[in-house]
């Protein structure tokens, strides 16, 4: 009588192995991604000073927006349809200056980072936006 000697097939341990691995990967990096708690940001406790001069656009909660830079300190406020086109002349009159947006707490983050995609567009790499130290109000 011949004895059979046991053997595992590893095909299908394989096959289920990748599978999960995969899944995995798939899902993780979604999972990690989508954040389920909602939360407010902290003031900044520590604010730079820059010494530099700078190109700044300052937008207010009800949704004004204004351009100021070293030849015009006091600023020019003009409308959404047309900072595009003022941004562009003052970026290409101050080549290498820094853009500092000053935007009101009240201000949508997305405008926020349309404007700075904007500034990207146009060439702007150094962009900061301001804060105020905890417990100053400016």
């Amino acid at each position: 009588m011949k004895v059979k000697k046991a053997s595992i097939n590893v095909a299908p341990l394989c096959d289920i192995s990748f599978t999960i691995l995969i899944t995995l990967m798939v899902t993780v990096p979604v999972i990690s991604m989508t954040g389920s708690l909602k939360v407010m940001l902290p003031p900044a406790y520590t604010v730079e000073e820059r010494e530099k001069e700078a190109i700044s656009i300052t937008i207010t909660a009800d949704q004004r927006i204004e351009i100021s830079w070293p030849d015009n300190p006091r600023g020019t406020e003009t409308n959404w349809d047309e900072y595009v086109e003022l941004l562009k002349d003052v970026v290409d009159d101050n080549p290498g200056l820094p853009v500092l947006i000053r935007a009101d707490g009240y201000v949508y983050h997305g405008t926020v980072l349309s404007v700075i995609q904007v500034a990207k567009t146009l060439g702007v790499e150094d962009i900061a936006i301001a804060t105020t130290q905890k417990g100053q109000q400016g």
